[in-house]
């Protein structure tokens, strides 16, 4: 998580100067050159100075005790902090961590809050995370349709793997009936695609299956499952790799039935 929730910090700083760039930098060598000592006093420094990024980075050596006494109440204060400076997935990390009761005592009023303002501020993973809460009832009301909504945002945010999941998301939502939109198998073609083109190997995989029984107005193609069956396995998705096998092969009859 803490990979992740860096390179985060990193790519969705906003009104960041070119000083605090240099120290942030900085604290990142030294992360990972495991000198945790030195990234808390230069993220201290930043977060002292407003940068929301800093306060998110601070958060975690706190959450984690790296370079400092482990203390969730701090690192809670300063994800908190995070948001509030604009840091948008300082925001979905404080929803995930009320969402799950991390280090805090569960709260879903108060993760919907924190991922519709990092989904305001256009971070993808927490429409995702607002999404997937609409899509199961889970803290809200249940709304499949508006869920839907935060998903295709999701998606359009052209933000990784993060985006990916929701095109994924969307694009299963219009192959199927009862989920808040009219099936249409164009369109989950279009969003598979583009989960794919954005390396989320399960929009991958599902094209591949699509290709493989060509129905419901898909023509069936080996050769373009195998494409997509070989992008999913570079992704590391091991049913990928399996069933590309199986189609270099020819073992067609070995191939998963999911969409027959």
């Amino acid at each position: 998580m803490f990979g992740k929730f860096l390179y985060m910090l990193i790519t969705l700083s906003v009104m960041t100067t070119s000083i605090y760039a240099d120290y942030f930098d900085d604290a990142l060598n030294a992360y990972d050159s495991g000198n945790y000592i030195k990234a808390f006093e230069l993220t201290e420094q930043g977060c002292n100075n407003n940068d929301g990024r800093g306060c998110g980075f601070l958060s975690e050596l706190y959450m984690n005790g790296q370079g400092v006494q482990q203390d969730v109440l701090k690192a809670t204060a300063l994800i908190q902090k995070s948001c509030n400076l604009g840091n948008a997935f300082g925001c979905t990390r404080l929803g995930n961590m009320y969402e799950n009761g991390e280090g805090i005592s569960q709260n879903l009023d108060k993760a919907r809050d924190q991922y519709e303002q990092a989904c305001k501020l256009n971070n993808a993973s927490g429409c995702v995370s607002l999404g997937v809460m609409y899509y199961t009832g889970k803290g809200v009301k249940q709304d499949v349709e508006r869920g839907n909504i935060y998903q295709d945002k999701a998606c359009k945010l052209n933000y990784g793997t993060d985006s990916g999941l929701g095109c994924f998301l969307i694009g299963g939502a219009y192959n199927s009936n009862g989920t808040g939109v009219k099936k249409n198998i164009k369109k989950t073609i279009e969003y598979y695609e583009k989960a794919c083109d954005l390396n989320f190997d399960q929009g991958c995989y599902a094209l591949a299956g699509l290709h493989v029984y060509g129905k419901n107005g898909i023509s069936k193609n080996y050769n373009v499952a195998k494409k997509y069956y070989y992008k999913s396995c570079q992704l590391g998705q091991q049913e990928g790799c399996i069933n590309y096998t199986h189609i270099i092969n020819k073992r067609f009859e070995s191939l998963p039935k999911l969409y027959e």
